[in-house]
């Protein structure tokens, strides 16, 4: 019977192993990054779990995660596996003794074994993920290790069995050690079906959830590695003297910068530069053209297209002729490509096949004609020589765009990425886009990067390193002294949404049942309020949605503004709307600071967190507080005029120009109209007015932490607009009462005096059709609201 348990022991560890490798085969943003300050200890990682409950294991145990050591220089712990006597088993990457004998040891103080797993320089500096499967065998006292298909075993161990067990990856006790690393996809499983599952894929907060959402793991100085995969990481930044040129060699992973008669290799890896002397032989370009795409066949043929020179788009197509060492056309048949520059130039589906896309140009091809960005894909078979067109996309996007000089073919081939900005904008901001290759549907798969385009020399390449799964953003912009400013910027593949990263912020299960209950009894008290005491203000509540201001506005400021009347809509410096950068808790934040800033206030720390997060305990609150804040700093960089201030324990708005918000201008105003005198009333309400024209206060902000604010609006634009409405009826301004209407009843959706006025509006400016309509619009409303009849009129 022993034996058979044994090897029972034995199966069912190689069956988890089996199992984990099919988890983690499929590629998934993620992870943890350790940060191993080796001057700060207080700044170092930590990842620990059951530390306040150990689990009790029986006969054996698995511990399944990724990893990747980062930088060959910091030794440290792992893991550390902790049973109830606080003993320690120890997992440990060791570098001492040379670059080609570095090693993961496995070591049991208990019993003082240990066994030593090789790791080599080259995974450490591809950053190779590394899957590891460590079986326990509390039966047996041991410990089998598997990495890359060898299997090392550690025995005895001296854990008992059952055992409780903790676990502590990274800093950890009295040893501080911590190695630069990556975990991910955590899993810790036993036979008897207890399986514990981390992805390790949230983005913010200092608590990691297992798959069901009831299991936490606390983390201290958490690097969250699915940040990577939007946020574009500065890398480097320098400045060669005159014209340069960007391309990426493959073979050595490196960036090269080509200047007059100077090469700089950028090598990001390890943020190495290197520079050499250069002797060109070969024009860059045919015909001295600008932002022309380069690129090359499978047998190595340099071929060139499009282009801009002389007042005139190209749309020629060369390929260089070594023995010679000129430049001479190629024709192709098939579709017709019109003449562009700024277009993306990558590799497609089969060899010997470039996709081109977009640019900007024109048919004929003379600048005197005109130009526009184009945004159309074609198909290059270098072999064939012909030219498909796959789609164009007729629809203009909201904000122009032309792509930088590369296009990146997905891994499954279905999309591409291409790094496109509105180079027609001085300061303007790039985003990576993706595109479907059948259909030409495209999302946003970064945030902002932003850089100067008004100069024709600004040029913008993207570049992916297959070995480390990066995105590499090249930005070099031409000074007025005939000096290159270099930039380059990092993000992870694959690359995520917006959406995408809001979703890894985890809600404990139980926060979301709060919430619900919440929701329901809001809905009972409001059910019963409504049919039995007719409260007007959540028949305001209600309409809120649906309806609008009739005043017309004038044109709308862009540039650093933000707009809370109506739809949350926020412009940056670039005049570019960046609404979509504020989630829901950002705009609840948002509106929240700038509602307390007063001359020497804000709100409170503890008040803004009351009302941003009153289910979370004070450490989570501080953490997802400190992250959400940071997020929106991140995103007022990008606004002139605007700074979040921390002080005295307060956070309130500093504004400056040319900063501009609605929300302001109507303080102002209505601070003016306390003061103002009958011959000024009417155009300081007509101000008013003009301001609030595009909606209800906060009209799209829907939090609990808000609602307050908005009903004190409400409250007080009611009695202006009604006073206002009264007072236009005395001026027989009919047709002015009839504009005003629709902004009076989306705030106050029932009031009979004012509903007579506007149909005594409607009467003296004989529009009684109009009349009937109104009222029986009106009529529906209340029964809606109410469940009555309203009176006649």
């Amino acid at each position: 019977m022993p034996i058979i348990r044994r090897l029972h022991t034995v199966a069912v560890c190689s069956l988890l192993s089996a199992i984990c490798s099919l988890i983690y085969a499929e590629e998934s943003p993620g992870g943890l990054l350790f940060t191993s300050s080796a001057k700060k200890v207080d700044k170092r990682t930590s990842l620990t779990l059951f530390c306040d409950k150990p689990q009790r294991f029986e006969d054996s145990l698995s511990i399944d995660f990724d990893l990747s050591i980062w930088d060959v220089k910091q030794f440290g712990h792992i893991l550390r596996i902790i049973n109830d006597r606080k003993q320690e088993v120890e997992f440990v990457f060791v570098n001492f003794y040379g670059i080609n004998n570095m090693y993961l040891d496995f070591h049991s103080p208990i019993t003082h074994k240990s066994v030593q797993i090789p790791i080599t320089k080259e995974d450490i500096d591809r950053k190779t993920t590394l899957h590891l499967h460590i079986c326990l065998d509390l039966q047996n006292d041991k410990a089998n290790i598997t990495l890359k298909d060898s299997v090392y075993t550690c025995a005895p161990i001296g854990l008992e069995n059952p055992s409780l067990l903790s676990f502590a990856f990274g800093m950890y006790g009295l040893n501080l050690d911590v190695p630069q690393m990556l975990i991910a996809g955590l899993h810790i499983q036993a036979p008897n079906n207890k399986s514990f599952f981390f992805p390790l894929g949230e983005s913010e907060g200092d608590l990691a959830y297992d798959e069901t959402g009831k299991i936490k793991a606390h983390v201290k100085n958490p690097g969250w590695m699915i940040n990577r995969h939007f946020y574009w990481q500065s890398k480097s930044k320098f400045n060669m003297a005159g014209n340069t040129y960007a391309a990426y060699d493959e073979v050595k992973n490196r960036i090269v910068i080509e200047g007059n008669d100077t090469a700089l290799y950028y090598y990001p890896r390890y943020n190495r530069i290197e520079t050499a002397g250069i002797k060109r032989d070969t024009p860059v370009y045919e015909g001295n053209l600008m932002h022309s795409n380069l690129f090359q066949s499978s047998s190595g043929d340099l071929f060139q297209f499009g282009g801009y020179g002389n007042h005139l788009y190209s749309d020629k197509i060369y390929r260089y002729n070594s023995q010679v060492q000129q430049w001479e056309p190629v024709d192709f048949k098939g579709d017709n490509i019109s003449p562009r520059f700024y277009s993306a130039v990558g590799d497609g589906v089969h060899p010997n096949e470039k996709l081109i896309f977009g640019g900007f140009g024109n048919e004929t091809g003379r600048q005197e004609h005109g130009g526009h960005n184009l945004y159309d894909l074609h198909l290059l078979n270098l072999e064939q020589k012909t030219i498909t067109r796959l789609w164009n996309i007729r629809d203009i996007p909201k904000v122009e765009f032309i792509p930088g000089n590369n296009l990146i073919l997905s891994r499954d081939k279905k999309y591409f990425y291409a790094l496109c900005y509105a180079h027609h904008i001085p300061n303007t901001t790039g985003y990576l886009y993706r595109f479907d290759l059948q259909t030409g549907t495209c999302d946003v798969m970064s945030d902002s990067i932003n850089f100067t385009s008004e100069d024709m020399n600004t040029s913008v390449n993207l570049f992916y390193n297959r070995q480390m799964s990066e995105f590499y953003a090249v930005i070099r912009e031409v000074s007025d002294k005939n000096e290159t400013r270099i930039r380059i910027y990092s993000l992870l593949s694959p690359p995520i949404t917006k959406e995408r990263l809001e979703d890894s912020i985890h809600v404990h299960p139980s926060s979301l049942m709060l919430l619900w209950a919440a929701l329901l009894l809001a809905l009972l008290a409001a059910g019963y309020l409504l049919f039995r005491f007719l409260p007007l203000k959540k028949a305001r509540q209600k309409k809120a949605k649906t309806k609008q201001l009739h005043i017309p506005a004038e044109e709308e400021q862009k540039q650093s503004a933000a707009y809370i009347f109506g739809n949350f809509t926020v412009y940056d410096k670039n005049s570019t709307d960046i609404s979509y950068r504020f989630s829901m808790r950002l705009r609840v934040l948002f509106s929240l600071v700038l509602l307390n800033t007063g001359k020497e206030t804000g709100i409170s720390t503890e008040e803004l967190t009351l009302k941003m997060w009153p289910d979370k305990d004070v450490n989570e609150a501080k953490n997802i507080r400190g992250v959400t804040i940071n997020r929106l700093r991140n995103i007022l960089e990008d606004i002139d005029g605007l700074s979040l201030v921390h002080q005295n324990h307060q956070w309130f708005f500093v504004f400056e120009q040319p900063f501009y918000c609605d929300y302001l201008e109507y303080s102002v105003v209505l601070s003016h109209l306390q003061n103002s005198e009958p011959a000024t009333y009417s155009v300081i309400m007509d101000e008013c007015i003009a301001i609030i024209h595009r909606g209800l206060f906060l009209s799209n902000v829907q939090d609990a932490g808000v609602d307050g604010y908005k009903s004190k609006e409400e409250e007080k634009l009611e009695p202006l607009l009604r006073e206002y409405i009264l007072y236009l009826y005395g001026k027989k301004q009919y047709q002015k009462i009839i504009s005003l209407s629709s902004t009076y009843f989306a705030i106050e959706p029932l009031n009979n005096d004012v509903l007579e006025i506007c149909i005594k509006a409607y009467s003296k400016l004989g529009k009684k059709d109009e009349a009937k309509i109104f009222l029986k619009k009106y009529k529906r409303i209340y029964k809606q609201l109410t469940g009555e009849e309203s009176i006649e009129k």
